[in-house]
């Protein structure tokens, strides 16, 4: 064979032009489901859904009308991960509620952002914190930081979640 026979054969097919649309178009619906899967992932827990409420002052008059409690949780918006986690797997996990409806206890979601003159007045530096108020508004308990459902029943709530007619 000759040179010029070489580089004839060895000369790559030309790509068609929709070859390069079909990748273009790939990694365009790859990056937009990645992006909603991160967006996802980062969106917060919404606790209304649970029954959280957001207002303090309603869970007060409401609580001094039914004489029960109030928990209260404070976030920082958008929820750091320890935030999201004490939500997700402390406050609206299954037992969690199950205690909480069997409590009659009103529940306020608060965040950092909407609810500054609350954070100063609980005295609230860094977040997540859970406050147990009796329906005065005076904190009977508080709890710092992360806790899991059981610790959150067990201990903060002082009601085992075993201990309720009904469940297991």
């Amino acid at each position: 064979m000759s040179d010029s026979e070489n580089q004839t054969a060895e000369k790559p097919k030309a790509r068609s032009r929709s070859d390069r649309w079909v990748k273009i178009g790939f990694l365009v619906v790859a990056l937009a489901v990645a992006a909603f899967i991160y967006m996802q992932q980062r969106r917060d827990p919404e606790m209304r859904k649970w029954g959280w409420g957001r207002s303090l002052d309603k869970a007060v008059a409401q609580a001094a009308q039914r004489d029960t409690k109030i928990v209260v949780a404070f976030t920082r918006r958008p929820m750091s991960y320890e935030d999201r986690k004490l939500v997700t797997r402390g406050l609206t996990f299954r037992k969690s509620r199950t205690v909480l409806d069997h409590l009659k206890y009103l529940k306020v979601h608060l965040d950092n952002k909407t609810h500054k003159p609350l954070l100063e007045k609980y005295e609230v530096t860094k977040t997540p914190v859970v406050l147990l108020l009796d329906s005065s508004g005076k904190v009977l308990k508080r709890h710092d930081g992360f806790m899991t459902d059981i610790a959150f029943c067990n201990d903060f709530l002082e009601t085992p979640h075993a201990s309720i007619p009904g469940t297991r």
